[in-house]
Order: C-alpha cells, then structure tokens, then sequence
C-alpha cells in the first residue's frame, strides 16, 4: 500500500507536461476551503476589531 502510493507521488512529481484542469480545481478548491475555514474561525473576532478600531477613529480615542 505504501509502496504504491510512493510510486504514484513520485511519479506524479516527475510529470512535468504541465498543469491540467483537473489539477487547477483541485487547487482552486483548496483556496476556497482554506478562506472559508479562515472567515468562519476569524470572521467574528475580527469584525469586532474593526467595529472597534473603527469607532476609535470616530471618535478619536
């Protein structure tokens, strides 16, 4: 099994004809997973730091 595997990535290490689209959204969807899990871990605390710094420019604090 792991033999197998090694094989696979070596070879597919070794391909160098180029990117093919099947590899592209694969990529693609590694981003969009990648920031959906960023926005949806951070997206609270960092909307409440910048109402905060915000408000610290209105009203010059």
């Amino acid at each position: 099994m792991t033999h197998a595997l090694l094989a696979f990535l070596r070879g597919a290490l070794a391909d160098r004809r180029g990117v093919t689209a099947s590899e592209c959204a694969v990529l693609g969807l590694g981003v969009v997973v990648i920031i959906a899990s960023a926005v949806l871990t951070f997206g609270t605390s960092l909307s409440s730091a910048f109402d905060r710094v915000g408000s610290a420019f209105v009203l010059g604090g």
